[in-house]
């Protein structure tokens, strides 16, 4: 049995914030760190240069840190990790052994072994994967029962280019958000998976059957320009979901009214649940590397049948049985 560590206590003042990563996720983060529950006090990056860009143009004085030695000691409460998912486990062993919470932008992991790594010490201490799929309209339109069960879910994924070190475009974070969102939608487990691939896996073609006997597609094409199309099949009718917003319909074709509140900005509703009591166990993020390791197993035997097998989960006996660290006194802000 393993007895999860508890993250070091929030103080009474603001919980401090620093950000990992002045790349394009970095910049994604930067308006709801700096206008959300926690002040940002500094952002890593190893191009201390990128890192200055990205900060020119807002006045709020942040410390520039070219190590996470450096970030680490500014004593963060939350630690928001949108670096390469190459050096993840490691980063996330330092963090966690702060007592800082952890926050994940996707992807959990390249690989099964991290990603079982990682999903270990998601027991043991504060980490968490962000969310941050565009589906809360699609997931509100299904609470409210217009569309009955659905049975499909067609998703086309343009996330556009990326170096080769960046891993497989279906390993990748928009990929892997996007699979952890549709199997939200979905509901049921995953069990098998064919795929094929071209262009040298910049065109993925996945099928996924779940438990159920409904079905998520997948069309990736790294090449493309960015955009990401979802049409959702259910019973009582169909939702298209694109950079226009969502069009449903019933088994008619007669439009259906959407829900009038509007969706809350996913960078903001991450940190605020981040911070807001216990971190929910990264399952759907894991779940997805899952589906996306059977895909691309099936696509390299030529579009064999391939399980999707949970991760192996492995813990960190590092981080295991540790009180937790004392609430840092409320010392000046540097």
């Amino acid at each position: 049995p393993v007895t999860p560590r508890p993250p070091r206590p929030l103080p009474d003042r603001r919980p401090r914030a620093v950000l990992l990563g002045a790349g394009d996720r970095g910049a994604a983060w930067l308006p709801a760190l700096l206008g959300g529950p926690a002040d940002l006090v500094g952002v890593m990056d190893p191009d201390a240069e990128r890192a200055r860009a990205l900060l020119a143009a807002h006045p709020h004085p942040l410390t520039v840190a070219a190590t996470l030695d450096e970030a680490l000691g500014l004593r963060p409460d939350l630690v928001v990790d949108a670096s390469s998912p190459h050096q993840r486990l490691a980063v996330a062993r330092r963090a966690l052994d702060q007592g800082a919470r952890l926050l994940l932008d996707p992807p959990l992991a390249l690989d099964e072994e991290s990603g079982g790594r990682l999903l270990g010490l998601a027991r043991e201490a504060p980490l968490s994967v962000a969310d941050l799929s565009p589906v809360a309209g699609l997931e509100a339109l299904l609470r409210s029962g217009v569309l009955g069960p659905p049975r499909t879910l067609l998703l086309a994924l343009h996330p556009g280019a990326a170096p080769p070190w960046a891993g497989h475009p279906v390993l990748r974070g928009p990929a892997q958000g996007a699979l952890s969102a549709a199997r939200r939608l979905l509901g049921a487990e995953s069990a098998e998976a064919r795929a094929a691939e071209g262009r040298g896996g910049a065109a993925f073609h996945a099928l996924f059957t779940l438990a159920d006997g409904t079905a998520l597609a997948l069309h990736l094409d790294a090449g493309a320009a960015p955009c990401a199309s979802w049409l959702l099949v259910a019973e009582g009718g169909t939702a298209r979901l694109d950079a226009d917003g969502i069009v449903a319909r019933d088994a008619a074709g007669t439009p259906l009214r959407l829900p009038a509140a509007p969706p809350p900005d996913p960078h903001a509703e991450a940190l605020r649940r981040a911070l807001d009591g216990p971190a929910r166990p990264p399952r759907e993020a894991a779940e997805a590397l899952a589906l996306a390791l059977a895909a691309l197993r099936s696509a390299r035997a030529g579009g064999r049948p391939e399980p999707v097998r949970p991760l192996p989960l492995a813990f960190d006996a590092a981080l295991v049985h540790r009180p937790a660290p004392a609430a840092p006194r409320d010392e000046a802000r540097p």
